[in-house]
């Protein structure tokens, strides 16, 4: 049997065999025996189904190889599958393609549990990528959707020729974005410099632009204009325009604002709402020395109100900050060397004079207006003259302040004689003009007082306007004037009635003139004395006309006259004497009354004898004498009458 192959051995006869019997096979140079049940072997041969056959076959059960046995596929085992006991592979060795292809939905690779998916590829969709179950990377129709962040070693977007823009660090670690091509960025070097800009935008709009040379533009909202430039070559910064004239330009066609926010809230009054540093880095580096600062401190609690303070430094290193030299306070007063300034200018200090004719000159642009302080020669007290001009004339003066501390506008000279006005630094003011007003004071929207005059603080009087009327009143009278009237009034101008004096006892007014009448006691008709007269007149008694003239008295209607000496004839007891050439006409046919008549008998003792009178239209007087004796020629007698007169 040793000669021959298995499949030429006879039948073997003798007792039945059973599928447990063993069919051994000795290889005696290998000193190996294998063996194989009688029921295996006729498993193998009658059914078809306890070996692989190699044409084909049908596994029931698992197919099992050892760490490093390898399942083999195509004709040079390109595609080999196996593990080495640490990791599986699936590798394709040759030098095609490894595909994974599907005629379902989708291609899945999930967890151990077969629960979650760590990548999802949809057959005509999306290819993604899941991190513990989540998806994080998802391809899109128009690109991929990442959801998360991503971290890169560098980007770059390929937008054809000269147009790669990339994402890089370079050998120092610095990031780099802008344009890449022919192996550097643009501007690197010169095979490249004269491509495009870096430009970031959405659509048509731009909104940055960085070109070759360095320079950037910040686009606004439409993408058209720049308004946030920076020139790298002038090394400038301008906002609102593209063309800085100086480090920072600001434009804008309503007038540039720059605005500085303290966003905190304060803690204590003075604290700084603002502030601008100017550095002086000297040869030693000394960058820390404040050489000016501008700053807005709180002078509410709330920061409304600020102080804006300046301070300056003029020697010293020592990095402190600059000292306070002016400010402007919340109220809008300047100090200069005071920090709490009480007027609209307040100079604290000395001020520093300057040797010669002219200490310094204030001016503005062109000829709009000058301040100089003159001197007739160095080490003298100066005046200060401010000019200005019109309408863009030539400056000259309007108004100095000379070396007495006089004020002196519209004049050169602190004198009472030539034009203009003069404040007087110890004795008052004084204007003067010619040939039109001296002053004008003009109140405005309601009456009152124009002027007050005071003594202590207290007022003692004043001039003012009721009513379109001009008033001058003390503390408590004064008079008014109107169109037509003098009335007395009270310290505001209104009227007061019948409690005001014209003088006093012993304070008189000498001589009063009047063209109307004089009301008495009263306002009416009957009160009103219109008319006061006093004078002399010729009697004529009879045929002798009087040697001594008369004295009269007219008080309104009613004439007082006065006679005497002696009479031209004698009037008999009962008779009558007629005496003409009255200052006033009579206004009829009136009774005197009883006359106070004197007469002297022969022996020259005066006697008082009774004498009545008439008066008559024509103008005369008759005497009835009533005594009894005779008057002789030689009598001296008086006589005193009263009549009315319509003159």
């Amino acid at each position: 049997m040793a000669d021959k192959k298995i499949t030429q051995l006879n039948n073997i006869t003798g007792a039945n065999l059973v599928d447990a019997d063993e069919f051994v096979v000795v290889d005696v140079s290998a000193d190996e025996t294998k063996a194989i049940t009688l029921g295996e072997l006729k498993e193998a041969f009658d059914a078809g189904s306890g070996f692989v056959r190699v044409t084909g076959d049908t596994m029931t059960g698992d197919l099992n190889f050892g760490d490093n046995d390898k399942a083999l596929f195509g004709a040079g085992s390109d595609l080999q599958i196996y593990a080495n006991g640490g990791y599986s592979y699936i590798d394709e060795v040759g030098a095609n393609n490894l595909n994974i292809r599907t005629n379902g939905a989708n291609i899945g690779i999930f967890d151990t549990a077969n629960s979650r998916y760590m990548a999802l590829f949809a057959t005509g969709g999306a290819a993604s990528l899941y991190h513990n179950g989540s998806k994080k990377i998802e391809t899109t129709s128009t690109g991929v959707d990442i959801t998360g962040t991503l971290t890169s070693d560098g980007l770059t977007v390929d937008g054809g020729a000269n147009s790669e823009l990339r994402i890089d660090t370079d050998a120092a670690g610095y990031l780099q974005l802008g344009q890449f091509t022919n192996g550097a960025f643009i501007g690197t070097s010169s095979t490249n410099a004269t491509y495009g800009k870096l430009r970031l935008g959405a659509g048509t709009k731009r909104f940055v632009d960085v070109d070759t040379s360095g320079d950037i533009s910040f686009y606004e909202d439409t993408g058209t204009t720049p308004k946030f430039f920076w020139d790298a070559s002038a090394e400038s910064l301008g906002i609102g325009t593209s063309s800085p004239k100086t480090d920072l330009d600001l434009s804008s066609s309503t007038g540039p604002q720059i605005t500085l926010t303290r966003s905190d809230t304060l803690n204590n009054l003075g604290d700084t709402l603002g502030r601008l540093n100017f550095y002086n880095s000297d040869a030693s580096g000394d960058g820390a020395n404040n050489a000016a600062i501008i700053e807005a401190v709180a002078a509410s609690s709330t920061g409304a109100h600020a102080n804006l303070l300046f301070r300056t430094k003029s020697t010293g290193t020592d990095g402190s900050d600059a000292a306070e030299a002016m400010r402007i306070d919340s109220s809008g007063n300047v100090g200069i060397g005071t920090s709490s300034p009480s007027y609209p200018l307040d100079i604290a200090g000395t001020i520093a004079q300057q040797e010669g004719s002219v200490r310094n000159t204030l001016s503005s642009t062109g000829t709009g207006f000058e301040i100089t302080a003159n001197a007739a020669a160095a080490n003298v007290s100066r005046s200060i003259v401010f000019k200005s001009s019109a309408s863009g004339g030539a400056v000259s003066e309007k108004m100095r302040i000379d070396s007495s501390g006089n004020l002196l506008v519209g004049k050169t000279s602190a004198d009472n004689t030539t034009a203009g006005t003069t404040i007087y630094s110890t004795s008052g003011f004084s204007s003067t003009r010619a040939n039109n007003n001296v002053a004008i004071l003009n109140r405005l929207n309601n009456d009152g007082d124009i002027m007050q005059f005071r003594k202590d603080g207290t007022t003692v009087g004043s001039i003012g306007s009721a009513g379109g009327d001009a008033y001058y009143a003390g503390s408590v009278r004064g008079v008014r004037f109107d169109s037509t009237q003098v009335i007395p009034c009270n310290e505001a101008g209104a009227p007061r009635d019948a409690d005001t004096n014209l003088g006093a006892t012993d304070s008189r007014f000498k001589d009063l003139y009047l063209s109307g009448g004089v009301y008495l006691g009263g306002t009416g008709a009957a009160n009103n004395l219109d008319d006061y007269e006093e004078g002399t007149w010729t009697p004529v008694m009879g045929t002798v006309t009087h040697t001594n003239s008369g004295k009269y008295a007219k008080i309104g209607s009613l004439v007082f006259l006065s006679l005497g000496d002696r009479s031209a004839d004698a009037i008999a007891d009962g008779g009558s004497m007629t005496i003409t050439g009255l200052p006033f006409t009579v206004a009829g046919w009136e009774w005197t009354g009883t006359l106070a008549a004197t007469w002297a008998d022969a022996s020259n003792s005066y006697q008082y004898r009774v004498a009545t009178g008439r008066h008559t239209p024509d103008n005369s007087l008759i005497v009835f004498n009533r005594g009894g004796a005779a008057t002789t020629t030689s009598d001296p007698w008086n006589i005193s009458v009263v009549y009315r007169t319509n003159a």
